[in-house]
C-alpha cells in the first residue's frame, strides 16, 4: 500500500515536470550551425594562411549577452597568455624560483639556530650529518648542502661538529661570508 502512494507521487511528479519548457539561456542548435557555416566559408574565402583566417574570424566574432552560456565577453575580446603565469603550476615553488634562481629545499626554510645535529658519520671519504628541523623531521647532509636562510652551505663535518658558510648582504648590497659552527646536541646521559 506504502509503496503504491510512493509510485504514483513520483508519477505525478514526473508529468508535473514533463509539462514545464525548458528555459532557454544560450543560442539553438540551428543558430550554432548556422553560425559555425557562416565561419567554414570566411575560413574558405580566406584560405591563403592561417593567420588571416584568424584574423577574419576575430573580425567576425558576436557579442554574446551574459547568461547566454559563454560568459560576459566584450565585443572584440581576444585571450592573450603573454604575461601571465601558467595556472597548472605550483604558485610557491614559481616564488622561491625567483627569489633564488631554483626551488630552496626544507632546510633552507629554518635559521642555522633552529636546525640541530643529532648524529655525525666523519671517518669515511664521504662525510655526512643527521640534522633535525624544529618539526622534528631529520635529514642526511654532506659537504655542499645548502641549509640555512642565509644562502648558507655546509664547508666541513669534523666529529661532533659542522661548519656552515652563510653569505649575508647589508643594506649597502655588500655581501660578506660567516662560517658558523654547530655543535652535536647531546643526548643527556
Amino acid at each position: 500500500m506504502r509503496s503504491a502512494r510512493f509510485l504514483i507521487a513520483i508519477a505525478l511528479l514526473g508529468l508535473v515536470a514533463c509539462g514545464e519548457e525548458p528555459t532557454a539561456s544560450g543560442p539553438t542548435v540551428s543558430q550554432y550551425e548556422e553560425e559555425a557555416k557562416r565561419l567554414a566559408s570566411l575560413a574558405k574565402e580566406n584560405s591563403g594562411a592561417p593567420a588571416t583566417a584568424a584574423a577574419a574570424a576575430k573580425k567576425t566574432a558576436r557579442y554574446v549577452p551574459g547568461g547566454a552560456g559563454q560568459g560576459n565577453l566584450a565585443p572584440g575580446y581576444m585571450y592573450s597568455r603573454i604575461g601571465k603565469r601558467d595556472p597548472f603550476r605550483s604558485y610557491v615553488l614559481e616564488q622561491a624560483s625567483l627569489r633564488r634562481g631554483e626551488g630552496r629545499g626544507p632546510l633552507e626554510q629554518f635559521e642555522l639556530g633552529q636546525l640541530s645535529i643529532t648524529a655525525v658519520v666523519w671517518d669515511t671519504n664521504r662525510a655526512r650529518a643527521v640534522v633535525r628541523d624544529p618539526s622534528g623531521r631529520t635529514y642526511i647532509v654532506g659537504t655542499g648542502t645548502p641549509i640555512g636562510k642565509n644562502e648558507g652551505r655546509i664547508q666541513d663535518i669534523q666529529d661532533g661538529s659542522m661548519v656552515v658558510k652563510e653569505t649575508y648582504v647589508d643594506y649597502m648590497g655588500n655581501s660578506t661570508s660567516k662560517d658558523v659552527e654547530i655543535k652535536i646536541t647531546s643526548s643527556g646521559g
